[in-house]
């Protein structure tokens, strides 16, 4: 089963609460986002191996190894952490459209479902 859809719907939804979270400054919506994005991360670096021990390994791993660069940019910058915040969530927005749109566009291009409308000749 492929995770590049699920992780980008979380990806998508995340990213979107951070950074409407600069604007409406909400708790809720920085626990909201960080949990989705957990999860997005989470599922991208699951889907990086085959091996299913490694993919619980790397589900761990990736998410810690992209907060740890998060919170260096946090100390690093001379803005306000929301506003980083808000920049990696409309990265992984933007992320997250493309890889619906090519996972729409392969759905959409796919042999089998040419095949299911009859549309190949035999």
């Amino acid at each position: 089963m492929s995770l590049r859809v699920p992780a980008a719907l979380a990806g998508l939804l995340g990213g979107a609460c951070w950074m409407v979270r600069a604007f409406a400054d909400s708790d809720g919506l920085r626990w909201a986002g960080l949990v989705l994005l957990g999860l997005a991360v989470a599922a991208t670096g699951a889907g990086l191996v085959k091996a299913a021990w490694l993919r619980l390994l790397v589900a761990t791993a990736f998410p810690v190894l992209i907060w740890s660069v998060l919170e260096v940019l946090h100390d690093a910058g001379g803005t306000n952490a929301t506003d980083v915040d808000a920049a990696a969530g409309g990265a992984v927005a933007l992320v997250a459209i493309i890889v619906l749109v090519r996972a729409a566009t392969r759905a959409r291009d796919h042999p089998r479902d040419r095949r299911a409308s009859g549309s190949h000749a035999r």
